[in-house]
């Protein structure tokens, strides 16, 4: 029940281009475009963050901006929240994001695996996962920040790195094949460290 970290060579852009759609707008910069990252970790959080915008975010205002540095890949996915959806509190994103945790009261991010797994499944990989909440032009706005080790952050091009597999690696079945596998990966590795941690407490009483 282990999830095993694989980064490959990947074009950010299309590959976030092709998760998004015409549902927002996505922001990379032609230098931090290729990189060497684990895709399934990506492709789990940013399908789930924009499938949680698409339930209680606005329409058309979902911004997804990916930045390389040191390293370190960052992907920031913003939305308005729909009219009527109230921005999450800071005991309510802590809580969301704690392990073990699975607030049934949050509204405007509830997820079916639960932040607070794929959080744990980031960590793994050591990258990381936060969710703020805040104020944009007077709209309240929902904003998920992934960070995920890179190999490299300056890959002029596919050809640049010898191992490359870009065969539909910016489709949007690709994407999502991805994300369900990560997913899965993820719940099973959930599930049998909830598992440990009940024997382990069996044996504790």
């Amino acid at each position: 029940g282990t999830y095993v970290s694989v980064r490959t060579s990947i074009d950010v852009r299309a590959v976030l281009e092709a998760a998004v759609g015409d549902d927002g707008r996505v922001l990379v910069h032609e230098a931090n475009r290729f990189v060497s990252v684990d895709q399934d970790a990506l492709a789990m959080v940013v399908e789930e963050a924009l499938a949680n915008a698409k339930r209680h975010g606005e329409a058309g205002t979902v911004v997804v901006e990916a930045t390389c540095a040191q390293r370190v890949l960052t992907v920031t996915i913003r939305n308005h929240n729909r009219e009527g959806v109230p921005s999450l509190s800071p005991a309510e994103i802590e809580l969301m994001l704690r392990p073990g945790e699975r607030p049934s009261t949050v509204s405007t991010m509830n997820d079916g695996l639960g932040l607070h797994s794929i959080a744990e499944a980031v960590r793994r990989v050591q990258g990381t996962l936060n969710l703020t909440a805040e104020r944009v032009v007077a709209r309240e706005t929902t904003c998920l920040h992934l960070t995920l080790p890179v190999d490299d952050c300056a890959l002029s091009s596919w050809e640049d790195d010898v191992g490359a597999d870009v065969s539909g690696a910016g489709s949007p079945a690709s994407f999502r094949a991805r994300s369900r596998a990560a997913t899965a990966a993820t719940a099973a590795a959930t599930r049998g460290s909830e598992r440990g941690s009940e024997r382990g407490s069996e044996r504790g009483s």
